[in-house]
């Protein structure tokens, strides 16, 4: 049985303790509070009455309050606020108006809220109560945070925490502390938000308050995971489920349970993750079928699909959309449609998968959940690819891969390029799979490098978290060794009142004491720095192995470049060589032909200077990788002489036009343009017997269009000669794909060619 007795000497002080003491009586036994309260105030001397009554009035809205009766809280708190203003208790009034303020803001009235808190603060001013002022000051941070009002909330969180720090009070202290926290994570500063929920561990430990210790855990679990750093948010959230395990504490502990299997399943450890998942569901003792649950067989599910365990997946994927059916949540069963439809993929049942997706894009379509369309797009193209829908695989691949560059997501991207790449080359379409397999390699390439980065960042960050600890937990032994001094000093004080000669015995014990102390903590500092030292140099080892790896990677890319720029080189000697040649032999053919007359001295001439700059050509080529256009004039100049050179050579007329051409194009491309209507023109003399021969030069906005026509006799399309059999025509296909250009050739036989070539302005490849 309780019993209660009110001392007459100062009864207010006694019911503050008694506020202080019942808190956990409140909340299991609040009966048992309610009669404790009535005999204070049967017991209570007349004068002295209302005071207890305002002040068990106020405890009775607290708990009622601790109990979720709101209403009731609402009533005793106005009968205290009543009786507070008769007899001015200043200490209650402030801590009734505190309580009414946190009422307000559950019920979502912010600006009554702070109206509350403001007469909190006016009274603990008057009552100069510096705790009840810090929690009033910590309140309405809270509130501007959920308002928005960044710069009101931190101003706020600090002042409450200057408070709190000053009066020694650690555990508000640190809920304060992980309130700021809290505000930096909402705002998406992860990094401040870790440093505050590290500078709040140490308060929550010195009030050895096990429950505030495992949140902070799980909000560094959830903020690690964050930033990527999934090893770090796995190792917190153990943490927090040891300390909830020990409180048992099931709901805290069923979402520290889900969040962790998230971190291993994004880790790959599959048979980890449904291990916590299943725990998950074990724990849930309460609301079966409710959207938690629903998650929890979503993501198994997953782990389940990831492990080709199909008929087990099939049964989780259809408990999941029952739940989601029942409560209408239109989200979740739509991705619950397309692990269905992938579930019924992997059993081969077509007709059940093709439903389901279909299902899933109508679903997705209505609440217009455009950025996980492009996954499920991706998962069609897929499955019309294995079962050789190969026109249907590209159509959903090229708008899975919009959708993914839309709203950039670079993972989404590779799935999609590589895709493309194999419907390609199942169809034939080798240049298309070649371009969309490069694509694929330079994304894939990207991703692989921010990987890299994020392991490098979390080893920092890790052995950052080391030191931390370390340091932590030194502070604490420090602070251990102060307070037992402080307390030894005070025991000596005592005695020095009452012996002399045993003060002196004992001091000089506690300097030896203190000495050894000393000594072993100098020892203990001493090995902890070694230890820390090892650790620092295997931590750069480790950093130094990396990047030995990325300075080797660009070293094998610089020699293949080196290779392939050989390569090039020999490419552009024929191609450029030939051409004139083949000019030379046109012309020689000229002179030969015809009787000997003055025009044929001058095609004499017209040979001899093609020849010179033929050989000063190779010249250049071997000496400097420009060659055939002279910077000084540009490409436009370099075709008319081309032209001209050309033109008469056994009456043949070529002419060259340019339009909207007047800015110099970059080197690289007026000199791969030049090279390829030489070699166009070269062919066209060989083969074509044409006598009248057309360049055209267009310039748009963003493309270059050369156009280079004859009346020649003309081919069969259908003959293979024209397809890249010869080295020429081959290579100049080539380099056109490079620069992600295209060429179309229209020739009828007795009807002359076409050979229509545009260029993309923002060059690609590298020219020499």
């Amino acid at each position: 049985m309780i019993t209660f007795k009110l001392p007459a000497q100062n009864i207010s002080e006694q019911a503050a303790l008694l506020h202080k003491q019942d808190d956990g009586l409140a909340k299991t036994d609040p009966d048992s509070a309610f009669l404790l309260l009535e005999k204070a105030e049967n017991e209570s001397p007349k004068r002295k009455l209302k005071n207890v009554k305002t002040i068990g009035n106020w405890l009775r809205a607290k708990t009622m309050y601790l109990q979720k009766n709101y209403d009731s809280t609402l009533y005793y708190a106005k009968k205290a606020i009543t009786l507070g203003g008769e007899v001015k208790d200043y200490p209650t009034l402030s801590s009734t108006y505190n309580l009414l303020g946190v009422l307000a803001k559950r019920r979502g009235n912010f600006n009554e809220s702070l109206d509350q808190y403001r007469k909190s603060l006016q009274y603990a001013q008057d009552a100069n109560d510096s705790a009840t002022w810090a929690k009033a000051l910590q309140n309405m941070g809270n509130v501007h945070r959920q308002l928005g009002q960044a710069d009101s909330s931190l101003y706020y969180y600090e002042e409450s925490i200057t408070i709190k720090e000053r009066l020694d009070d650690p555990l508000s202290t640190a809920k304060t502390i992980l309130n700021l926290g809290n505000y930096y994570y909402s705002v998406g500063q992860s990094r401040r938000a870790i440093e505050y929920y590290n500078r709040s561990l140490p308060f929550y430990r010195q009030a050895n308050y096990a429950e505030g210790i495992g949140r902070l855990e799980n909000n560094l679990g959830v903020s690690y995971y964050k930033l990527g750093f999934y090893a770090l948010s796995a190792k917190h959230y153990v943490k927090g489920l040891s300390i909830y395990d020990s409180l048992q504490a099931d709901e805290l502990r069923l979402n520290t349970l889900i969040n962790l299997a998230g971190v291993l399943k994004e880790q790959g450890k599959t048979m980890e993750a449904k291990d916590y998942y299943m725990q998950a569901l074990e724990s849930r003792k309460e609301g079966i079928e409710n959207a938690s649950k629903a998650e929890i067989y979503l993501n198994l599910a997953d782990l389940q699909e990831i492990n080709s365990q199909w008929s087990e997946a099939l049964k989780t994927f259809q408990a999941a959309a029952r739940i989601y059916e029942d409560q209408q949540i239109p989200k979740g069963l739509s991705e619950t449609y397309h692990g269905l439809a992938r579930t019924y993929a992997g059993l081969g049942n077509k007709t059940m998968a093709k439903k389901y997706f279909d299902l899933c894009l109508e679903l997705k379509r209505e609440i217009d959940d455009e950025p996980n369309m492009g996954k499920v797009l991706t998962s069609l193209a897929v499955f019309q690819y294995e079962n050789r829908q190969f026109d249907k695989a590209l159509s959903n691949y090229r708008e899975g891969l919009r959708l993914a560059r839309k709203y950039e997501l670079p993972q989404l991207s590779r799935a999609n390029l590589l895709g493309l790449s194999e419907v390609y080359e199942a169809l034939g379409n080798t240049k298309r799979a070649l371009s969309y397999r490069l694509q694929y390699q330079d994304v894939k390439d990207s991703l692989d490098n921010v990987e890299k980065s994020r392991q490098i960042a979390e080893l920092q960050e890790q052995y950052e978290s080391v030191q931390k600890d370390k340091r932590i937990s030194e502070l604490a032994l420090e602070n251990d060794l102060a307070n037992t001094e402080i307390e030894r000093n005070e025991a000596i004080a005592e005695k020095q009142k009452a012996r002399i000669t045993t003060y002196l015995v004992v001091a000089i014990a506690l300097s030896v004491l203190a000495l050894v102390i000393y000594i072993y903590y100098r020892q203990r500092l001493s090995l902890a720095r070694l230890k820390e030292e090892e650790e620092q140099a295997q931590h750069k080892r480790k950093i130094e192995s990396l990047l030995d790896e990325q300075r080797t990677k660009n070293l094998e890319a610089r020699i293949a470049g080196e290779e392939q720029e050989r390569q090039r080189l020999a490419k552009d000697l024929h191609d450029h060589l030939g051409s004139i040649l083949a000019t030379v032999k046109v012309n020689l053919q000229g002179i030969f032909e015809r009787e000997k007359s003055l025009k044929n001295q001058e095609q004499v001439q017209t040979v001899n200077s093609l020849v010179d700059k033929a050989c000063n050509d190779v010249r250049g080529i071997a000496h400097n990788l420009h060659m055939g256009i002279s910077e000084s004039f540009g490409l436009t100049t370099a075709l008319k002489d081309l032209a001209q050179s050309v033109s008469g050579a056994n009456g043949i007329k070529v002419q060259f036009t340019a339009s909207n051409y007047s800015d110099r194009l970059d080197t690289n491309l007026e000199i791969f343009i030049y090279r390829m209507v030489q070699e166009f023109l070269s062919n066209a003399l060989r083969h074509s017997e044409a006598n009248q021969i057309s360049i055209q030069l267009t310039c748009l906005d963003e493309l270059v269009s050369i156009i280079v026509e004859d009346n020649g006799r003309g081919f069969d399309e259908n003959d293979t000669s024209i397809k890249g059999d010869g080295i020429g025509l081959k290579n100049l296909v080539s380099r056109i794909e490079e620069f992600d250009g295209e060429i179309t050739i229209d020739s009828t036989s007795g009807k002359g060619t076409t050979i229509l070539v545009d260029l993309p302005l923002i060059l690609q490849p590298e020219m020499a």
